[in-house]
């Protein structure tokens, strides 16, 4: 971890201690789970043997030769959005206003070091229009992209358009390495083929992934539980979240109506809700078998069980507000809505993605860093969803030239950022002023060592996630008539996809 020695702080013992969650997000493993196909079930830490995980990581290599490549330009596509700064990630740029801050300073390292190393010149095309861009490219043979990320969730189109490679046909790439998250290699692989994988020389996966916060200040106002030690203790379940959230409610204005702009809340979300609650909580949208095959698992008795808890907390229009449910002017807004809410201190307990607290740098009101609770205190492990809204995947367009080449920097590329990139985006995450305490530190083992990616979740097959997240702004809660509407034109895009993956020959 270069940079981090380079930039030794008082937070040096933080992030070695966060080293070991590198290890742990990539090589967990996922004990089968009753109802809940395998690739899904239950997986992260086990939080009564955590304390013996190793803190320290033996440094890795990329097993590739050293190239000299004469100076060529090597191209990556990524997605941008201009009208959502949470979807837009220093994953790959450097940024020279910004020189200083511990993140550039990892990106810069990371660049350089692979430039030198192989005579390249690495550029980023940060587009808005990137999934366009990409079939232009394929469409006219163009061989404008080494590499090319598209958020998760639009992935099924290019792929079944026939524009990536199967990765592990590829040369030069260990996919068993931990620098390729493993849950999104054992859940984007089907049947034997991978054409997307969350690498970590992108940031965004671990943007992506739930987290619960809440704020200091209120929660010892009125004495509550401390939730640190109920995560510990494995108590951190959706019963006692709403138990305390009723108690964070206050009508400020007193003019007997909950509103948003004017009131307190116990409870404050997104969308993001309904895929964090149903992962949470020991869940699963669908995934693919051994065999192959798909099944949806949505309207399971389990997973119905699990969402009637969760809507118990997130429909009380008393205790809880959705922004989704309050702002009609895009996604954008959804956000600066939750940002409002929260940095005002309005907020006792909320739910967003981890890339949500960089918005809150200039908060006063200190706040603590949660997993998202578990169904009940007898659920083995915390369970955080990556959300495939901000989650890019990592892939090789089919017009690709020198495969070579292509795979040897991707390769080497993953792994320097898993010693520069990630441990540097994981300690600005710490040492933002409001997050600044050991628990905060140890919470983080908890959700990004029990990220979970869902195969239905990620693929979105028949746009089924989208639909079964937007039930929260709606207070739908009826699940089975949900299925009944969208699974079949859902099972069509799984047979579509499926079909496309036996067309291949390799």
């Amino acid at each position: 971890m270069n940079i981090v020695k380079r930039n030794r702080t008082a937070m040096v013992l933080l992030v070695v201690l966060l080293s070991s969650i590198f290890i742990m997000f990539a090589c967990k493993t996922q004990p089968n789970d009753g109802e809940i196909p395998a690739s899904n079930a239950d997986s992260g830490i086990d939080t009564e043997k955590s304390a013996a995980v190793e803190t320290d990581e033996e440094r890795l290599y990329a097993n590739v030769p050293t190239v000299d490549y004469g100076g060529y330009e090597f191209k990556i596509l990524t997605f941008a959005d201009p009208n959502n700064p949470l979807h837009d990630h220093p994953d790959l740029t450097w940024h020279e206003e910004y020189m200083g801050e511990i993140l550039n300073d990892a990106v810069y390292t990371r660049n350089m070091a692979i430039e030198e190393r192989f005579n390249i010149k690495l550029t980023e095309i940060h587009s808005t229009d990137s999934a366009n861009d990409l079939r232009k490219a394929v469409t006219t043979q163009s061989d404008m992209y080494d590499l090319a990320g598209q958020r998760m969730v639009i992935a099924y189109t290019p792929i079944t358009n026939g524009y990536y490679m199967n990765l592990h046909s590829m040369p030069n790439l260990d996919l068993t390495k931990p620098w390729y998250i493993q849950d999104s290699v054992k859940n984007l692989t089907v049947r034997g083929k991978l054409f997307t994988v969350y690498s970590e020389m992108l940031i965004s996966p671990y943007c992506a992934t739930a987290v619960y916060v809440f704020n200091k200040k209120l929660h010892h106002d009125y004495g509550l539980p401390d939730p640190y030690q109920m995560v510990k203790d494995g108590a951190w379940t959706f019963e006692a979240l709403y138990d305390m959230c009723k108690t964070g409610s206050r009508d400020l204005n007193g003019d007997g109506v909950m509103t948003y702009h004017d009131d307190q809340w116990g409870f404050a979300s997104t969308n993001d809700v309904m895929g964090g609650a149903l992962i949470g909580g020991g869940g699963s949208m669908g995934a693919f078998h051994a065999d192959g095959s798909f099944g949806f698992t949505l309207a399971n008795e389990k997973n119905i069980s699990i969402m009637d808890k969760a809507f118990r907390l997130i429909y009380d229009k008393n205790i809880s507000v959705n922004t989704h449910a309050v702002s009609d002017h895009g996604q954008s807004d959804v956000q600066v809505a939750l940002n409002k809410l929260w940095t005002e201190g309005r907020g006792l307990f909320a739910m967003t993605r981890i890339v949500n607290i960089r918005m809150w740098r200039e908060m006063d009101i200190p706040f603590g860093i949660l997993p998202t609770p578990k169904y009940d205190s007898a659920q083995e492990n915390y369970r955080n969803n990556v959300t495939p809204w901000i989650a890019m995947g990592i892939g090789i367009p089919v017009t690709a030239t020198d495969i070579d080449r292509t795979t040897i920097i991707l390769e080497a590329m993953s792994a320097e950022s898993r010693y520069t990139v990630q441990p540097a985006y994981f300690e600005i995450t710490l040492k933002m002023k409001q997050a600044r305490d050991d628990e905060s530190a140890e919470m983080l083992e908890y959700i990004f060592g029990n990220a979970i990616i869902d195969s239905a979740i990620a693929f979105n097959f028949g746009q089924i996630f989208e639909h079964f997240a937007n039930m929260s702004h709606t207070y739908n809660s009826d699940i089975q008539s949900l299925c009944d509407k969208y699974l079949p034109p859902a099972e069509k895009s799984v047979e579509k996809f499926l079909d496309f993956i036996d067309s291949l020959d390799n």
